[in-house]
């Protein structure tokens, strides 16, 4: 299992070994730094998920060690400032430089400042999820509606319309020769017409 990790920037051995020693019984892995500089160097090397820095030290104070760390391009470790300096003008400061926090070096002691390291430790690198086996079963091809068949077009039968004329109503004159002749019936089959006799 691999542990978080704590780098104490600190220029007093005392308050490193001490912290050190609180910080590994409650299972995080510890490293330590001198000074700003130092400090620096150690996270340029490896990986580390968390800081814990001083800000009044020799040859690199704290300050310029946020500065520094605020212009380097690789991912950067929350930072937990703590300090006997505890006015409000220096907690600015430090948080205006990208500390993520402002403890009071007294309370660095007191069992309040692991649940603080916790609640300000970056978190682990998420698990990658078990590789699924490739499936090796066959697709299915994929089937395709076959195209309906075209119909041959019917050829347009053109019907000639039957003029059919009107029929002409009959004129006065044939109304009137209609009325005045008189109706002839037919002779009767038996009958036969009478010839004229020649003369002798």
């Amino acid at each position: 299992m691999t542990h978080q990790r704590v780098l104490i920037v600190d220029d007093n051995e005392d308050v490193r070994h001490i912290l050190r020693i609180r910080l590994q019984s409650a299972g995080f892995d510890v490293g330590g730094a001198a000074d700003g500089a130092e400090g620096l160097e150690q996270l340029r090397q490896a990986k580390w998920d968390l800081v814990v820095l001083d800000l009044l030290m020799p040859r690199m104070d704290g300050f310029e060690f946020l500065s520094h760390l605020k212009e380097m391009p690789s991912s950067k470790p929350p930072v937990l400032v703590i300090t006997q300096r505890d006015d409000a003008e220096t907690r600015q400061r430090a948080l205006a430089l990208g500390a993520a926090h402002y403890v009071p070096k007294g309370h660095a002691f007191s069992r309040e400042f692991l649940s603080t390291v916790r609640r300000w430790m970056a978190p682990p690198p998420p698990k990658e999820p078990p590789s699924k086996a490739p499936d090796l079963r066959l697709a299915e091809p994929e089937t395709k509606p076959e195209p309906a068949e075209a119909k041959p077009e019917e050829p347009e039968i053109q019907r000639e319309e039957l003029k059919t004329e009107p029929e002409q109503a009959p004129t006065k004159t044939e109304e009137l020769k209609a009325f005045s002749e008189p109706e002839t019936k037919p002779e009767g089959p038996g009958k036969l017409r009478e010839e004229p006799e020649a003369e002798s």
